[in-house]
């Protein structure tokens, strides 16, 4: 990954709780219901509107990325993607960190845990921890 996109990834997951986890959702949720408020001519409807919508939230700083540049990022990636071998047990961890760029990765059960729960290298297929 830091080779294709020139960045050290590192992964957290979480399960999102409800629709306004976070900014992204508290901002969808924000643009239905002005969406919603509006009269049928001037409703949200493509990415441009709902990012001339989000500009004018302060304290936040967003981006448009056009479809033209995410599949230009795509491309590449799409032949590593098919080969890419699955993690078993992802949902049991929390923190995904890079060891090297041998395509090796740590996890961990959550991320300040100082042990690491299981190393893979993506390269191979990985056995089923359950």
């Amino acid at each position: 990954m830091r080779r294709t996109l020139n960045r050290k990834p590192s992964g957290h997951f979480l399960l999102p709780v409800m629709e306004c986890d976070g900014i992204g959702g508290t901002v969808k949720h924000l643009a239905r219901k002005r969406s919603l408020q509006q009269h049928l001519d001037r409703q949200i409807t493509i990415t441009n509107e709902l990012f001339e919508f989000c500009k004018k939230t302060e304290n936040v700083t967003f981006q448009h990325i056009s479809k033209e540049v995410v599949d230009s990022t795509r491309l590449p990636l799409e032949s590593r993607i098919k080969n890419a071998q699955t993690l078993p047990g992802t949902r049991l961890f929390h923190n995904f960190q890079p060891i090297d760029d041998l395509e090796m990765i740590e996890t961990r059960r959550i991320s300040t845990d100082g042990k690491t729960a299981f190393i893979s290298n993506l390269l191979k297929k990985q056995q089923k921890l359950y």
